[in-house]
């Protein structure tokens, strides 16, 4: 069976490495014939444009030191030369000669109506100087109006006042030509043209400085040359590429100065793209080439798919006779995997089952201890405040005759405040109850604050007598509040700032606005809190002192508080230091949400 398998393999393998590397082959011979073809069109335009750029220089060759030429020599020149064949791209050759003002009329007279018997065709008013075309190429050539003066015909004069500026051979932006046409003539669509302008000088060389060369320069001679006959002569017929040519150094549609074929076919599977920039007489073209559907023989392409059909159908013939063997050690195969995979899948679930016992019975000691601990807790805390309170009221009803007003007073007030005491904790624990199981919700109504905190105030007075209370709150603070909730959170805070603290010591209750809420704080001068202790103080069941023992309670109270505060959608937290005592402050939100500043509290704060 192994060596079966082997030969499937190897047979395989042979098929595609065999149809990988005939395509290879194809796209590479693709590749490179695509480059010849790129490299042959960039090749072509540069030579026909340094063709073009040579003509124009022997041209100027013939004129003499006053840049001037006669009608007879300029014509034999071209009859020397043939233009049809030289420079079949050319749509435009003429001479421009740059004429003042004082000297327009003896040029009219002298080089203008020998040629055109109408005179200057077209000349733009008040100009100090003139580029007139006085001379045309022979008729196989488009003509042009002898006298017209350049600068009316738009983007050409641009090429040809920087080429007598220059003095750079320099081909322009495109020009479509509509703008070069004399007035009148109409043209079907707008072919694209770049203009070749080679100035020419009143001396015999050259100017080598730029400063003072627009005096020397007397015009220039100007080609205007077809780009799409350009990159047409330079594809050849029957051209499976496609050319996009664009002025400057980047792809840039807005700048395109011709595309081939004009109605481009579809794509070729070879998928084969180029981009290409050449330097012309100081200026980028970017070519952008694409092999158009043809490019590639049909017959190129299916020979590695027939080797890979070949190469396949032998590797299925073979695959066929291992095919029962295969299938039978399969289904052997498959049920050992199914057999071990349910004994792993009963194993986990066993697993898992016995962590999940694990958890769960962890988590019932630890509530069966918490439970204890409750219990026991709370049967202390209720305990001691019922067995003094009874026998304050034992002592009195006993000794009633022999104990005068001011001790049974004083015996039934101390009654009064452990019944007080118990009270307060049965009411802890129901509140605790009701938050816990979520069945408490609150109402957010707009409240004064200081009306709130006053009636807190004398509600809470008995639980407080023993100690000074200030409070510092502004009178005009509207908060979005529930009144009950607000009582349960400040009423916890003055009892345990009251519990924690001697007798005497102030207790004081201000409040401060910070941008869109305002900070409730109730300070005391009592023991503190350890800094561990600062965040734990909110848990349930933890009570937390300054030397370390805890005070009667059940621990329940800051966390009834925290939960209200959060309910409101406030926050609650504690700034304590050990033996100065610890501030309590939470916040509750302004009235319609308006940030306001930092505001003092009211001008005198209320002392109790």
């Amino acid at each position: 069976m192994l060596w079966a398998w082997l030969l499937l393999v190897v047979a395989l393998a042979s098929s595609v490495t065999l149809f990988f590397y005939r395509r290879w082959s194809v796209d590479e011979g693709a590749q490179r014939r695509f480059n010849r073809q790129t490299t042959g069109v960039t090749d072509a335009v540069v030579a026909e444009l340094d063709s073009a750029e040579q003509l124009l220089l022997e041209l100027r060759d013939e004129f003499d030191t006053d840049g001037r030429i006669s009608i007879d020599a300029f014509d034999e020149f071209f009859r020397e030369r043939p233009l049809a064949s030289e420079q079949p791209n050319a749509q435009m050759l003429f001479v421009i000669e740059k004429v003042s003002a004082e000297d327009l009329e003896d040029f009219e007279q002298q080089e203008v109506r020998p040629q055109n018997p109408l005179g200057l065709d077209r000349l733009l008013p008040s100009q100090a100087t003139y580029l007139i075309i006085s001379r045309n190429a022979p008729a196989s050539l488009r003509q042009v109006a002898i006298g017209l003066d350049i600068r009316f015909v738009g983007p050409a004069s641009t090429t040809v006042v920087r080429a007598i500026e220059t003095g750079e051979t320099t081909l322009s932006e495109s020009i479509p030509l509509s703008t070069i046409l004399l007035a009148g003539e109409e043209t079907e669509g707008e072919p694209q043209l770049v203009a070749l302008a080679v100035p020419v000088y009143a001396s015999e060389s050259v100017p080598e400085a730029t400063e003072g060369r627009d005096q020397l320069a007397r015009g220039s001679i100007t080609e205007l040359i077809f780009v799409d006959r350009l990159i047409g002569r330079a594809l050849g017929s029957g051209a499976t590429i496609g050319v996009e040519l664009f002025e400057g150094s980047e792809i840039d549609d807005s700048r395109v100065l011709t595309s081939l074929p004009a109605s481009k076919e579809s794509p070729d599977l070879s998928g084969l793209t180029a981009v290409e920039t050449i330097d012309v007489f100081g200026q980028a073209w970017t070519f952008r080439f694409e092999a158009l559907d043809g490019f590639t023989d049909p017959a190129d392409s299916r020979e590695p798919w027939l080797y890979l059909v070949g190469g396949l159908a032998v590797s299925f013939l073979l695959f066929a006779l291992v095919y029962t063997l295969l299938r039978a050690r399969g289904r052997a195969l498959d049920m050992v995997d199914e057999a071990t995979g349910s004994l792993r899948e009963s194993e986990e679930r066993y697993r898992q089952a016995f962590e999940d016992e694990k958890v769960i019975a962890e988590r019932l000691k630890e509530a069966d201890r918490l439970k204890s601990e409750f219990m026991a807790m709370v049967s202390h805390e209720l305990r001691t405040p019922l067995t003094a309170a009874a026998a304050f009221v034992d002592t009195v009803l006993l000794q009633w005759e022999r104990l005068s007003d001011d001790e049974r007073r004083e015996l039934l007030s101390r009654a009064s405040g452990n019944a007080r005491d118990l009270s307060r904790l049965i009411g802890q624990l129901l509140e605790f109850a009701r938050l816990d199981n979520d069945q408490i919700t609150v109402a957010l109504q707009p409240a004064n604050l200081s009306v709130l905190v006053d009636d807190m105030m004398r509600q809470v007075a008995p639980l407080i007598a023993d100690h000074q209370t200030i409070v510092d709150v502004p009178d005009d603070c509207e908060v979005s509040v529930d009144p009950d909730a607000f009582g349960h959170v400040l009423s916890n805070l003055l009892t345990n700032a009251a519990k924690y603290s001697d007798g005497g010591t102030p207790i004081t209750v201000d409040a401060a606005i910070r941008g869109r809420e305002v900070v409730v704080s109730v300070t005391d001068q009592g023991q503190g809190i350890d800094p561990e202790d600062h965040e734990r103080v909110f848990d349930r069941f933890h009570q937390a002192g300054g030397d370390g023992s805890a005070r009667p309670g059940l621990g329940i109270g800051l966390a009834i508080v925290r939960r209200f505060v959060e309910l409101q959608g406030g926050k609650v937290w504690v700034r304590s230091t050990l033996g100065e005592g610890s501030t309590f402050s939470f916040t509750l939100s302004l009235v319609g949400g308006d940030e306001r500043l930092d505001v003092p509290t009211s001008p005198a704060a209320t002392s109790h």
